[in-house]
């Protein structure tokens, strides 16, 4: 197959996204390689997201689904059901991506059986058209090996993150592999973890570049402050739901390291609402002590951050375990 041949597809879910939609569809309109489709996803917008979609048929190569409101998990199910291309990544609607991004994917992911991971950075409103005008001309490429992609995934969360946007794969990696809709936090290093843990031939790229920008949204920041949005009906933190759910699935394609990351993960994540006093009942209150009690040998283990950094956590670890709801 020649390069130029190579059809990326790009899975976009999106509720209500009119404030960022011409600036998301022009970012694809710069992409130096255009042989790519947009597989839009609506889910259940009540905005006019759809109808500037529709002006923009005839300039962009892009498939529109109207669902109902069922969340992004199932809207990128539907998405994955409908995508033809070679190669399939993901993006957020608020997001941006580099004018180069689809040509460096292009050229790096050669295998028929890849992963390849690029660099995100944190956008705010004033470092738009910096992100947009930056010179990536020198591509630097690493092998990776799954061990490497879960420690930076769970570790790099300036540049790696946990989430499927700045991720490539090759359309034979994903048969059969959705993601699980019962999961609203967590749900992109989900899918992640049971696709890569149960594959053991992949071929794993790093393009030490930023190529993603996740926008940061003031609102998008306190909606994951919500009770609601944090914790399931019955007071269990989401989180803890996502992360347990992969070590049901894949525990025994992880080595002891990687368990015992995932477990230092779920302290911290256990922590922060703890600290902050952000839990919706006592239930709550109770099941995230028994967390951070845990997995709190754990996390000072195998945690990697700075000894300040641990230290501080340590001492917010004692104030809650000495608090009483």
């Amino acid at each position: 197959m020649e390069k130029q041949e190579v059809k990326i597809s790009i899975i976009v879910p999106f509720h209500n996204g009119q404030a960022f939609m011409a600036r998301f569809l022009a970012t694809f309109k710069a992409q130096t390689y255009q042989n790519f489709e947009l597989i839009m996803v609506d889910d259940g917008s009540t905005d006019a997201s759809v109808q500037i979609l529709e002006a923009e048929r005839g300039s962009l190569k892009l498939k529109l689904f109207r669902i109902g409101n069922h969340g992004v998990s199932h809207g990128r199910n539907v998405g994955l059901q409908q995508a033809s291309g070679d190669i399939i990544g993901f993006c957020d609607i608020d997001d941006l991506v580099h004018p180069r991004l689809l040509k460096i994917v292009q050229q790096v992911h050669q295998a028929s059986h890849q992963v390849t991971v690029v660099h995100a950075q944190v956008i705010k409103a004033n470092e738009v058209g910096a992100f947009l005008n930056k010179d990536n001309e020198h591509v630097i490429v690493k092998d990776w090996d799954r061990a490497t992609l879960f420690t930076q995934m769970n570790f790099n969360d300036r540049e790696i993150f946990g989430s499927v946007w700045n991720k490539f794969f090759s359309a034979s990696v994903l048969k059969g592999y959705i993601f699980n809709e019962d999961l609203t936090l967590y749900e992109d290093a989900n899918f992640i973890y049971q696709v890569v843990a149960s594959q053991a031939n992949l071929v794993i790229k790093e393009v030490p570049l930023a190529l993603y920008g996740y926008y940061y949204n003031e609102n998008s920041v306190t909606i994951s402050e919500n009770p609601d949005w944090l914790y399931t009906a019955a007071g269990e933190l989401r989180y803890a739901q996502a992360i347990q759910d992969i070590l049901r699935q894949q525990e025994s394609n992880l080595t002891t390291k990687q368990v015992k990351q995932l477990q230092a993960k779920l302290f911290r994540l256990a922590l922060y609402p703890l600290y902050r006093r952000n839990y919706p009942s006592k239930v709550a209150f109770i099941q995230l002590k028994k967390l951070c009690r845990r997995y709190f040998g754990t996390y000072l283990v195998w945690y990697q951050e700075d000894a300040f950094q641990k230290f501080k956590k340590s001492l917010q670890f004692l104030l809650v375990m000495l608090r009483r709801k």
